[in-house]
C-alpha cells in the first residue's frame, strides 16, 4: 500500500504523513520497531527495505518523503512489484512537496495508492479550520478569528500562534515582519485601498514605485492562483487578503505609470494622478 500525501499547503500534508506513522504505531506496533524512515537519496535502501521481513509485527511502515520525486523507471518498476508481492503487509508513506504526475499515476494503477492532498484553503474555509482547532484545544474563538484573518493562508503560522494562546490565553499576537513605514508599505496600502493610500504613495512618490506597484500587483495574481512567488510570508498574506480587482486595476495602473514615466510624457508628479 503506497500512501501519498502533498498539496501547497505543506503544513498540513506534513501534518497528515505523521498521523499516518502515529496511527500506524496505535494499531500494529507500539514499539516502534517495524517502521523505517529512510532518505529519498537512497532509493535502493527503500528498495532493500520492502524486500525484507519484519520480526516485530505482521505489518511494515516506510516512511520516505520525496520518494516519488527521486525515484527511477527501473526502480519505480522493483518498488511496483514489492508492493504487489506484499500488499497486505507493506505500507509506505511519502511527503511529496510537487504534485504527482498524472503518468506516475498510471505507472502505479496496479497498486493500491490512497493520495491526501492539501490545497490552499479559502478565507472561509481557513476560519472553519482555526475556528475547529479552537474548540478542540480550549483556545477562545474571537482570538482564534484573529489568527484566521491575520495569517491567512499560512496554516503554519496559524497553528503556532493558536497553540500559544491554547497555554496562555492572554498571550499577545506574535510579532510579524512587516514592511510598514517604507514604499513597501505604501504599495500594499495602495493595493488594499486604504484609507488615505494617495498621500502614502505621494509620500514615497519616486521613480521606483510605478515598477512596485505594476511587480506587486503581478506577484499578487500569481499568489493568488496559486503560484509559487519568492515573497515573505507576511507579504504573501497581504497579497492573499487584497481582492484581485483591486491588484488587476494596479496591474493596469502600474503599466500605465511605467509608460509615461519613461517616455517622459509626464512628470515624477504627474504620474501621480493616473493611479486609480
Amino acid at each position: 500500500m503506497l500512501l501519498i500525501c502533498s498539496g501547497k499547503d505543506t503544513f498540513r500534508s506534513r501534518q497528515k504523513a505523521q498521523e499516518l506513522v502515529d496511527a500506524f504505531k496505535l494499531k500494529f506496533d507500539s514499539s516502534g520497531f517495524s517502521i523505517e524512515k529512510i532518505d529519498a537519496k537512497n532509493i535502493d535502501g527503500v528498495l532493500n527495505q520492502t524486500g525484507a521481513m519484519s520480526m516485530f509485527s505482521a505489518r511494515r511502515l516506510i516512511r520516505c518523503d520525496g520518494l516519488l520525486a527521486q525515484i527511477k523507471p527501473p526502480q519505480l518498476k522493483t518498488l511496483i512489484k514489492r508492493l504487489k508481492e506484499d500488499a497486505s503487509g507493506l505500507i509506505l508513506v511519502t511527503l511529496e512537496s510537487d504534485e504527482v504526475s498524472e503518468k506516475m499515476m498510471k505507472d502505479l494503477k496496479d497498486v493500491e495508492v490512497h493520495r491526501y492532498e492539501f490545497d490552499l484553503m479559502g478565507s472561509d474555509e481557513f476560519k472553519l479550520w482555526c475556528k475547529k482547532f479552537a474548540i478542540n484545544n480550549d483556545v477562545n474563538e474571537k482570538r482564534a478569528m484573529e489568527a484566521a484573518v491575520r495569517y491567512y493562508p499560512d496554516t503554519w503560522m496559524a497553528y503556532q500562534e493558536m497553540m500559544k494562546l491554547s497555554a496562555n490565553p492572554d498571550a499577545p499576537m506574535i510579532e510579524l515582519d512587516t514592511d510598514e513605514g517604507n514604499v513597501f508599505g505604501a504599495v500594499g496600502k495602495y493595493l488594499s485601498k486604504a484609507q488615505g493610500w494617495r498621500s502614502f504613495l505621494h509620500d514615497f512618490y519616486e521613480e521606483q514605485v510605478p515598477s512596485l506597484v505594476y511587480g506587486q500587483s503581478k506577484s499578487g495574481l500569481k499568489v493568488q492562483d496559486g503560484q509559487d512567488v519568492r515573497l515573505p510570508p507576511f507579504a504573501k498574506n497581504i497579497l492573499m487578503r487584497t481582492k484581485a480587482d483591486n491588484l488587476l486595476l494596479g496591474l493596469k495602473s502600474g503599466a500605465e505609470c511605467l509608460f509615461v514615466s519613461r517616455t517622459g510624457l509626464a512628470t515624477v508628479d504627474e504620474i501621480e494622478s493616473f493611479y486609480k
